[in-house]
């Protein structure tokens, strides 16, 4: 086996130690000890100073940053219950059913009538609807509320037979569409613009006055909005003292702004005496079609 010569590496030949390198190795045997303490000291001291360190934060916040983190914990939860009261109050309240009734239309016939609200001043609502009337449902119709719209909806002129005057009214489909104020600042400013429907000129005439079965309800239509309309349809109710008796449906061809239409209805003599009639529009004035162009 070969063994190196470490005399023969470069650089290893007549090299001598200093005079100086010398003292510096006889300095730090002879305080070798002393330097062992100084540096078991400097570690003491640095951990006494880094465990203290740490004590003064941990204090610090325990006294002062633990209260500061519940109350902003405490803030988070109210901030998040006044988010949520905030979503509810946005959030769309239900449909509100007032009444139903069901009455003979014709002979074999009947009107279905339920009397809704729309509660929501910036929410749209359009469903489908049907009525059970105790002797089997009524087809399904499709409906609309404007914001903050109160209105008959029906199903007129069934054939067949109720068994109650009170029908159930049953909601289906039920779609909601908020209405933004970027869209519209004022909803209902911008609907009342464009509702401004009245009647004038009631006449009521009894059936024995005209010789017939059925008497007459006269009265006028006026369009006082700046808006024309392409058959426009309107429900009358007919109300007998609190309660609402009948409801006629009626389409008027293209009304014009400022103008006034004659309207002529049959009405049974048992609806008359004490009569008032409330027009409700059924127009869907978010609808571009139902305008005149």
């Amino acid at each position: 086996m070969d063994h190196k010569n470490f005399l023969d590496i470069p650089g290893a030949q007549n090299e001598e130690l200093t005079g100086g390198q010398l003292k510096i190795g006889y300095w730090i045997a002879e305080h070798r000890v002393g330097l062992r303490k100084t540096g078991v000291a400097f570690f003491i001291v640095f951990d006494v100073v880094l465990g203290g360190y740490n004590i003064y934060h941990w204090a610090t916040y325990f006294l002062s940053g633990y209260f500061n983190d519940q109350k902003n914990a405490a803030e988070l939860v109210n901030t998040t219950n006044a988010l949520n009261k905030l979503a509810s109050a946005r959030a769309a309240a239900p449909i509100a059913i007032k009444g139903t009734s069901a009455y003979e239309s014709a002979a074999g016939r009947f009107d279905a009538i339920a009397l809704v609200q729309n509660p929501n001043k910036e929410w749209y609502v359009s469903f489908d609807y049907e009525f059970d009337t105790g002797n089997g449902k009524t087809p399904k119709a499709h409906g609309f509320l404007l914001p903050d719209e109160e209105k008959p909806v029906g199903i007129f002129n069934f054939e067949g037979s109720y068994g109650t005057s009170e029908p159930s009214f049953v909601l289906s489909n039920i779609v909601w569409k908020h209405i933004s104020k970027h869209d519209i600042t004022d909803v209902s400013t911008w609907i009342a613009a464009r509702k401004k429907f009245d009647t004038l000129n009631l006449l009521i005439t009894s059936a024995g006055s005209l010789g017939l079965t059925e008497g007459r309800l006269d009265f006028d239509i006026i369009n006082q909005s700046f808006y024309d309309y392409h058959d426009p349809e309107f429900l009358i109710g007919v109300w007998n003292g609190p309660t609402l008796a009948r409801v006629y449906k009626i389409y008027v061809p293209r009304l014009i702004a400022g103008e006034t239409r004659p309207i002529e209805l049959a009405a049974p003599s048992s609806l008359l005496s004490g009569a008032r009639i409330t027009l409700y529009p059924h127009i869907d004035f978010f609808d571009s079609s139902v305008y005149l162009k």
